[in-house]
C-alpha cells in the first residue's frame, strides 16, 4: 500500500491567471491583502498584461464565523438594482467591499472615487471602474459615519502612499502625475483590536484604475 500528503493548495494566486476572485478576509489579510502582498502581486500581473482581468476581492463567511452571525467576514455589494443577475454583475465587475469586525458591521464606503484636480469625478463609487485623467489624481473616500481606527491606508500600486486616523479622507497623489503609470488605487482600513481572524476590525475595497493622457 501507497500513502502520501500533500499541503492544501494554497497561495497559488499568481500561478492561476483566470482566478478572478479572492478571500481576503478573515483568514487572508495578512498574505493576500496585505500591501504588496498577493492580492496586489495578481493586480500587477493584470496592470502588465498578464492577466486578462483583475483579481476581486471579497470576505468570506462559511466555517469561520460563530453560530448566527457573519462578523467574521461579509462583502458588501454596490448594485444597480436588487436582482440575482445585478449581484453576478457586482461580482464581475469588482463592485464590492469586504469587511469583518464588530466595529464595521454597521459601516459602508459612501464615496471612493478618483478624479483629477482639473476634472472632478463624476460618480462618488467607482469600485472597479477604470479612469483616464489629464490632471494629478484626487481620490476621495469616506464612509458613512465615524468610526474608531487604527489606520486608513490608501494604496497605489501595492504602495502605501498615504495615511490617516479619519475614516474620511481625500489625497491629490502629484507624484503618480508626474510618472504617469498605468496604476491603481484602493484603501485598506484598520480598526480597533489584535490582527487575528476573530478580533480583527478590517475593511478593503476594490481597487480603481488609472491611464494619463
Amino acid at each position: 500500500t501507497i500513502h502520501s500528503w500533500a499541503p492544501a493548495p494554497t497561495h497559488l494566486t499568481a500561478k492561476l491567471p483566470k482566478l478572478t476572485g479572492v478571500a481576503v478576509i478573515p483568514e487572508g489579510f495578512n498574505q493576500v491583502g496585505a500591501p504588496g502582498g498577493e492580492w496586489d502581486q495578481a493586480l500587477f500581473q493584470y496592470l502588465a498584461g498578464y492577466r486578462e482581468k483583475p483579481l476581486w476581492a471579497w470576505g468570506e463567511a462559511d466555517f469561520h464565523c460563530p453560530p448566527g452571525t457573519l462578523r467574521i467576514g461579509t462583502t458588501l455589494f454596490y448594485l444597480h438594482e436588487f436582482s440575482r443577475e445585478e449581484v453576478f454583475k457586482a461580482i464581475k465587475q469588482g463592485r464590492m467591499v469586504a469587511l469583518m469586525g464588530e466595529d464595521f458591521q454597521e459601516v459602508f464606503v459612501t464615496e471612493f472615487s478618483v478624479g483629477s484636480n482639473k476634472t472632478p469625478a463624476r460618480e462618488k463609487i467607482m469600485l472597479g471602474k477604470e479612469v483616464v485623467l489629464k490632471g494629478a489624481p484626487l481620490v476621495k473616500f469616506s464612509l458613512n459615519k465615524e468610526v474608531p481606527l487604527t489606520e486608513a491606508r490608501l494604496i497605489r500600486n501595492g504602495k502605501v502612499i498615504y495615511t490617516t486616523t479619519s475614516c474620511k479622507f481625500q489625497y491629490l497623489d502629484e507624484e503618480a502625475y508626474k510618472k504617469k503609470p498605468y496604476c491603481y488605487y484602493r484603501v485598506q482600513l484598520i480598526g480597533r483590536g489584535k490582527l487575528e481572524p476573530g478580533k480583527a476590525n478590517l475593511l478593503f475595497t476594490n481597487p480603481i484604475f488609472v491611464r494619463f493622457q
